[in-house]
């Protein structure tokens, strides 16, 4: 809750936003967290109304604020809308989200699927927003594609890598300097890999949400508040609105800021880890499986080779997090939700990644730092806004985590 004062969300001073605490007992949505944040004018009786016409009742809710154009972040899930269903208490929910920014004058709706896929939805009853039906509402569909795609593309990229090092024993056993690691450099003889077309189609999808976040970043900070989602809204969404909130907050570019980031866009919204990750599962024949987080954390090391003064933590940081992701041995990432961790009263029964990162920071002030951090918005190298003007050929293969993982 703290993090929402933070960002202006929740205060005495703020007559737009309130905390609503309709799904304290997880009865609106269990996957969803416990307290949220909606526009103030809009009555908690009809959240109700709303959340049987969002997809798993994932409602519209405010996650993120620019600090100066006050527009907002919100996300949700596809509506339930068919080919003609509507539903009047949701198109009031988005009239009411525009009229906490009256300066502004629309809203864009960022759908991160492909449109063929949402069309599809739309003949199974679920779909997309009917834009006659809500007042000044934009869509871009974005064409991210789904967990099935990306995890074939994972495993491609995974195997060409496999190959590499099978042909390349000198891997396992290199050794590199801080600064090198921060470079991304290895001197391996694999320069040819990016040119692979496995590791061309993997960066045709980091390049596809990276674009949709230039895209959120730049209405965010100029003209519009911005809605998205995809399907159930825990995949793309949760990508999408992370990559966009730590491009434009630089409290998120710290150790401690990014932390929380992942637990109130990741733990506390549902992402599926659990599932996605296939703890305890036999990976090659669930296919729930994809590398929807690991794909997150590669885009983050994009953005840090693009602005290598702008994070406050190193690339062992996030190979740190990826490997106690699928590790099991503390209770962060278990479970698909925090309903199902409460439940199973993991935060009592297991140890904290959070507290453990927290430790090894103690222990070892250097072992996470940047040595090239520079406060945010002191030069052109770290801004307090990140552009994201990635174009594709800018993208590099994460040697030092594809090669040679942690």
């Amino acid at each position: 809750l703290g993090e929402y004062s933070r960002i202006g969300l929740m205060g005495s001073g703020d007559r737009f936003w309130r905390l609503t605490c309709v799904n304290k007992t997880h009865t609106l949505c269990k996957t969803y967290p416990k307290y949220l944040i909606v526009p103030a004018s809009f009555p908690d009786k009809d959240l109700l109304s709303v959340a049987l016409f969002r997809s798993k009742a994932r409602i519209p809710v405010a996650v993120w604020r620019h600090p100066l154009t006050k527009a907002v972040l919100v996300r949700c899930s596809q509506p339930r809308s068919g080919l003609k269903t509507r539903s009047l208490e949701d198109e009031r929910l988005f009239e009411s989200i525009l009229l906490t920014t009256p300066h502004l004058k629309h809203i864009k709706l960022i759908d991160a699927r492909p449109l063929v896929n949402a069309m599809a939805n739309a003949l199974l009853g679920a779909g997309f927003e009917n834009t006659s039906n809500y007042q000044n509402l934009k869509i871009k569909f974005k064409g991210i594609e789904n967990i099935h795609v990306m995890r074939r593309s994972y495993a491609k990229l995974r195997g060409v890598c496999q190959e590499v090092q099978e042909n390349s024993p000198s891997i396992a056993g290199h050794q590199q300097t801080q600064l090198q690691q921060q470079a991304g450099s290895l001197a391996l003889g694999t320069s040819d890999i990016k040119d692979r077309p496995e590791v061309q189609e993997w960066f045709d999808r980091l390049f596809t949400l990276l674009s949709a976040t230039k895209e959120m970043v730049s209405l965010l900070s100029t003209s519009s508040s911005v809605i998205v989602h995809c399907s159930d809204g825990w995949d793309r969404t949760s990508q999408l609105v992370s990559l966009a909130e730590l491009a434009l907050d630089p409290y998120y570019r710290t150790l401690k800021g990014f932390q929380v980031l992942i637990a109130k866009d990741w733990l506390s919204f549902g992402h599926r880890f659990h599932t996605r990750c296939g703890h305890g599962k036999r990976i090659e024949k669930d296919k729930q499986i994809s590398p929807i987080f690991p794909q997150f954390i590669d885009c983050v090391w994009q953005i840090f080779q693009e602005y290598p003064s702008s994070c406050e933590f190193n690339e062992i940081y996030l190979k740190t997090i990826l490997h106690h992701l699928y590790s099991c041995r503390f209770g962060t990432f278990l479970c698909d939700s925090d309903y199902e961790r409460e439940k199973l009263s993991i935060p009592t029964r297991t140890y904290s990644f959070w507290s453990y990162l927290d430790h090894m920071h103690q222990q070892s002030p250097q072992l996470f730092m940047n040595p090239l951090y520079l406060a945010p918005g002191s030069c052109a190298e770290s801004p307090k806004e990140l552009p994201i003007a990635f174009d594709k050929s800018k993208l590099r293969l994460w040697k030092s985590f594809y090669l040679d993982p942690i």
